[in-house]
């Protein structure tokens, strides 16, 4: 799975990633359109140059615009269950983090009961 940068224009587009492990209420808190939940992808926590690695929390991959707004507690948990999840299942299989089938992490986040807005 490859890395990737939460930014600014991720908030705004509406868009569900294949590999979603949480939604947060849009930063208006008005789920119209215009102002989508917030999808984050798993390849949020996976850095670029460090293999079997996963961060979560204010050091996720993102710009500071996200930044700004998913350094809230809440968020930082729900990357950390989802962390501790890829990390669990990445050691089942005896792979890296970067290996795991995200299908299979949304599988076992919902099984925790996190809804990934499906």
């Amino acid at each position: 799975m490859v890395s990737m940068c939460f930014q600014r224009k991720m908030f705004f587009s509406g868009g569900k990633p294949p590999d979603t492990i949480a939604v947060f209420p849009s930063i208006t808190n008005n789920t119209s359109k215009e102002h989508p939940l917030v999808y984050l992808p798993l390849r949020c926590l996976l850095p670029k140059r460090i293999e079997n690695l996963i961060v979560a929390g204010r050091c996720f991959s993102s710009d500071k615009f996200a930044n700004d707004l998913f350094n809230l507690i809440p968020h930082c948990i729900a990357m950390g269950q989802a962390a501790g999840v890829t990390a669990a299942i990445a050691v089942k299989e005896g792979v890296n983090v970067q290996n795991v089938d995200h299908s299979k992490v949304k599988e076992r986040l919902k099984f925790q009961g996190v809804f990934l807005g499906e």
